[in-house]
């Protein structure tokens, strides 16, 4: 199975994610595979857990992410608007 990132077509994507797995185990298991939650509600411990991925993330500036998601105007938002996110508060990327 080939895979198209970035204009390229890479025929044989296996070893490339094997190296990634085998390099970032800790990012697997505690930031692409941890607990969703309630995704409805965006906790501290969730935008905390953006430093797995060396966000340089601070206090303050989790706390303000955490203040701003809860009391954005999510009822505004079109459900839908992006039909490759499911209907959420919560973004989750995808690959």
């Amino acid at each position: 199975m080939s895979l198209r990132i970035c204009h390229q077509t890479v025929d044989d994507p296996m070893p490339m994610w094997r190296k990634y797995a085998w390099d970032y185990p800790r990012t697997i298991r505690e930031y692409e595979l941890g607990d969703l939650g309630d995704l409805d509600v965006l906790t501290e411990a969730e935008a905390w857990r953006s430093r797995i991925i060396n966000s340089r993330l601070t206090n303050g500036e989790r706390d303000q992410v955490v203040g701003g998601a809860a009391c954005a105007p999510w009822a505004s938002v079109q459900a839908g608007a992006d039909p490759g996110i499911r209907q959420s508060r919560r973004v989750c990327l995808a690959w």
